[in-house]
């Protein structure tokens, strides 16, 4: 049997799981962790340009929830998922730092990978 998604119960769970492991670090789940290393600030990023995702299904990618990268072959491609959960893959068509910017070609629709099934 399939486990139902519940958010609730997964958020649960994360703070659990990472409370858990602050405690048996020696920490409390009260204190408050200094990074061991420098926070990244604005002066460590630099603009190189940008490059529109193409729409899919119908949804417009600038709604989007999420964007990934892999590599195929040597060549750059970003997974993204469109305004009604629609995952797609698009090839990287370099970048212009004015308008009209490039756009990605599509290379693959994986559609909604969130369905569940839980008949």
């Amino acid at each position: 049997m399939t486990p139902r998604f519940d958010p609730s119960r997964r958020t649960f769970l994360t703070g659990a799981i990472a409370g858990g492991t602050a405690l048996a670090l020696g920490g409390t789940m009260g204190s408050c962790v200094q990074p061991s290393k420098r926070v990244l600030g604005p002066a460590d990023v630099t603009y190189r340009g940008a490059f529109r995702l193409p729409g899919v299904d119908g949804d417009d990618a600038s709604w989007g929830s999420g964007v990934t990268h892999r590599r195929v072959g040597g060549e750059l491609r970003f997974i993204a998922t469109a305004l009604h959960e629609t995952t797609y893959e698009v090839r990287y068509p370099g970048t212009a730092t004015t308008s009209p910017y490039p756009t990605a070609e599509l290379v693959h629709v994986w559609g909604d990978i969130w369905r569940r099934n839980c008949s």
